[in-house]
C-alpha cells in the first residue's frame, strides 16, 4: 500500500478550489439575482408606460355594436397571437395577419380585451404582460412599425 499523507501545500490547494468554487457559486446567484431583478424593473416601466390598466380599460370602453366578430373570433385570434409570440421565435407574419383583420377600434380593444394578460415562464425570467407590452417586447422597432401601420387604418396606435 501507498503512503498517503496531507502536507500544508496539499490541504492549501484543496482549500483554494473549495474558495474558488464557492466565491464563482456566489457569483452566479448573484449575477442571476441581478438579471431577474433589471428584467423585472424594465418590465414594470414598460407596464407603467403602457399604462398596467390597458385590459381593464379595453372591457370597459368596447361599444359592442361596432365589433366585427363574435367573442369566440376574437378569444381563437387572442391564441393565435399568444402562439406566435410565445417560445423561441416570434412569427411576425402570423402577427400582421392578425391585426390586419380587425375593422373597428372596438375588434381591438375586444382582441386586448380577450388576449387578457399572459406570461411566458422561463428557466430564470419570465415575462408577463398584456397584448400590447407582449408586442413591444418580441417586436424589433420595424417591425412595431409595422404594426402601427396597420393599426392606424382603425386609429389606433401602440
Amino acid at each position: 500500500m501507498k503512503n498517503f499523507s496531507l502536507n500544508e501545500d496539499t490541504l492549501k490547494k484543496g482549500l483554494q478550489v473549495k474558495e474558488i468554487i464557492f466565491y464563482s457559486a456566489i457569483g452566479f446567484v448573484l449575477i442571476v439575482g441581478g438579471i431577474i431583478a433589471a428584467k423585472k424593473f424594465i418590465f414594470k416601466k414598460k407596464e407603467e408606460e403602457t399604462g398596467e390598466s390597458t385590459t381593464k380599460e379595453a372591457g370597459r370602453i368596447i361599444n359592442k355594436k361596432n365589433l366585427s366578430y363574435d367573442a369566440i373570433v376574437y378569444n381563437a385570434m387572442a391564441d393565435r397571437l399568444g402562439e406566435a409570440m410565445f417560445d423561441w421565435g416570434t412569427d411576425e407574419k402570423t402577427i400582421f395577419e392578425i391585426l390586419s383583420r380587425l375593422k373597428t377600434k372596438d375588434d381591438w380593444y375586444a382582441l386586448v380585451n380577450a388576449f387578457g394578460t399572459r406570461k411566458e415562464p422561463g428557466l430564470l425570467i419570465y415575462f408577463e404582460g398584456n397584448l400590447i407590452q407582449w408586442l413591444q417586447h418580441e417586436l424589433s422597432d420595424s417591425d412595431l412599425k409595422k404594426v402601427n401601420d396597420i393599426l392606424s387604418k382603425i386609429g389606433v396606435t401602440i
